[in-house]
């Protein structure tokens, strides 16, 4: 199925979205439903272990309940339709919104006493189970829906000239926020310009009235180039917006820092704006500690099998060492070797030395991204194992032995450090990752600044949620086959 265009989004974003609230809503509803149902079938699997029994029709009325209280919450949540939102807030407020639901179901089963024989633990196995499932679910439809022609809301983009093009193109590249660009106002411009990879421009305050007006808009959008200008004309356009719009968003590209964490201060009658690296909270720290070791620990269990599978492979393919060990740079710039399978021939760095020599574009490619994309080193079944990420498996050995964590930035070589320009200082505070924010967001798109960028991004906005859904995003580039 072909992705909308540009056009086809705008034209379309009349349409009322009454239709996709009812679909994340049947879908809530069968996601709260179904955790119960789960959760009953687990518990009497352990019934010959721990003894008690299930009844599931004797629950309909907590389950009911449950259903009616998390539509309610995810309602009061903003969540239906939620545009407007990234996946990581929609996932902080799903999880909030249920723990809450769960804990007043909790109180109302003490109450209700032994009338109901809900086991507790099919009550606890119903509130993680329906965090995951409606998670997943909501991830999924967002992505699906977004491509369809009643998804989103028209909104105006008001900027100072087209330089600011990046800032436009996030807004409507982001799909599943629902943010359908109706026209940009352009305030400043003298020469009329070509639109905006399709996006309408206008460049007057009638214009913009005139389309707001016509498409029912309640949002405008507003790059930080027009407040640098300190001129009373600039804050009078400032104060009649807020009168003609229901609400005023403003973008400010330059600043990297917390934008998911980031709290307003009321200053006196000056607006402040409160910043942190979330993941440099010593608090923070330690539950991501935890996370990883006990995840670590899982997944080797679980890749045990497959490990070795890979392993015997690769020796028949190319006999020579199963596993490549690399120096790479740890948290507070400590040298550590990670664990991969070896996807290229023996003697790769040498090689790769002489191939930069006799190939110019070569040269300028891998110095660029510091990788190359068809890089003539790797192995037949090294080209698979990296196509899907395979290889880096082994490097769960490094998160269980306190070197990486599961998603963290990247861990760079040793030799990269000097085209930091700043930022190791910041992001060697913390373990690498396995995968990250910018594997999943740009991967071999992204130049080498480009994953600097993404990785302070990551510090700056961490949290559970944004590690869950990083993971999920992985899960789903490795089985794309995008993962090289």
């Amino acid at each position: 199925m072909n992705k909308p265009g540009l056009k086809t989004r705008i034209d379309n974003s009349k349409n009322k979205g009454i239709y996709i609230v009812i679909v994340l809503l049947v879908f809530d509803i069968a996601g709260i439903y179904l955790s119960f149902l789960l959760a009953s079938e687990f518990r009497r699997l352990l019934i010959p272990w721990i003894g008690g029994s299930v009844y599931w029709p004797a629950y309909q009325n907590i389950v009911l309940l449950g259903i009616v209280s998390v539509v309610g919450m995810l309602m009061f949540a903003g969540l239906y339709p939620g545009y407007g939102l990234t996946a990581v807030v929609e996932l902080e407020r799903i999880t909030k919104s249920l723990t809450l639901v769960y804990l007043f179901l909790g109180i109302a089963i003490y109450f209700l006493g032994s009338e109901f024989e809900f086991p507790r633990s099919i009550f606890l196995f119903a509130w993680i189970q329906s965090i995951a499932i409606v998670s997943l679910l909501r991830l999924i439809l967002r992505n699906r829906l977004s491509l369809t022609k009643a998804y989103g809301i028209p909104v105006l983009f008001i900027i100072q000239d087209q330089e600011d093009r990046a800032a436009i193109l996030s807004v409507y590249r982001c799909r599943r926020m629902g943010w359908n660009i109706a026209g940009v106002y352009v305030y400043g411009s003298i020469d009329h310009q070509d639109p905006i990879d399709g996006i309408p421009l206008v460049y007057s305050w009638d214009e913009m009235v005139n389309i707001k007006q016509k498409r029912n808009i309640n949002t405008v959008i507003i790059s930080n180039p027009i407040l640098k200008i300190k001129e009373n004309n600039q804050i009078s356009m400032l104060r009649n917006l807020t009168s003609i719009f229901n609400k005023v968003v403003i973008v400010i590209p330059e600043l990297n820092l917390g934008s998911v964490w980031v709290k307003p201060r009321d200053l006196e009658g000056y607006l402040g704006l409160e910043v942190n690296y979330q993941l440099l909270i010593p608090a923070k720290r330690v539950i991501k500690a935890g996370t990883d070791y006990l995840g670590g620990l899982i997944l080797l269990v679980i890749f045990l099998p497959l490990i070795l599978l890979i392993s015997i492979i690769l020796y028949l393919d190319d006999p020579g060492p199963v596993f490549y060990r690399q120096d790479r740079l740890g948290r507070n710039f400590n040298i550590f070797q990670t664990y991969k399978f070896r996807s290229m021939e023996i003697n790769a760095e040498q090689k790769l030395t002489e191939l930069l020599e006799k190939d110019p574009a070569a040269k300028d490619e891998y110095r660029l991204y510091r990788k190359l994309m068809n890089d003539p080193r790797t192995t037949r079944v090294g080209r698979f194992l990296r196509k899907y990420s395979l290889d880096e498996i082994p490097q769960i050995l490094n998160v269980v032995r306190g070197e990486m964590s599961l998603v963290g930035p990247r861990a760079y070589i040793p030799g990269e450090l000097v085209d930091h320009q700043g930022y190791a200082k910041l992001i060697l505070k913390v373990r690498p990752g396995m995968t990250g924010w910018w594997q999943v967001t740009g991967r071999n798109e992204l130049t080498f600044q480009g994953r600097l960028s993404r990785d302070e991004y990551y510090l700056s906005n961490w949290s559970l949620w944004l590690d869950f859904y990083i993971l999920v995003r992985t899960v789903l580039v490795v089985v794309s086959g995008k993962g090289q």
